[in-house]
């Protein structure tokens, strides 16, 4: 938030008129703003490893002050034939695992 700046009002709650900002009465000091540690505990894991990232958590993150978090894509696999495939008449190769 800006410096000098204490509380956060909704868009959905202003409206333009004659080039200028209306604001609703009755909004509190302090209403909408989030402070530092204020969602997760000290200490407390915030993102476990292993976790498939989406966009709550990369705010969460970013909201922890993480500019970077380590990730990587799933492993993808691909099965090529050998040309050793079963033919009528031709004996099955013996089964191995890959």
């Amino acid at each position: 938030m800006p410096d000098g700046t204490d509380t956060v009002m909704m868009q959905e709650d202003c409206a333009v008129e004659d080039e200028r900002v209306r604001l609703r009465p009755g909004i509190k000091k302090g209403a909408n703003r989030r402070h530092a540690g204020e969602d997760i505990a000290k200490d407390e894991t915030a993102l476990s490893v292993g976790l498939r990232l989406r966009a709550p958590d990369l705010g969460l993150a970013a909201a922890l002050g993480y500019r970077d978090v380590c990730a990587f894509r799933p492993l993808r696999v691909a099965l090529m034939s050998t040309g050793r495939d079963p033919r009528p008449g031709r004996a099955a190769p013996p089964r191995r695992n890959l």
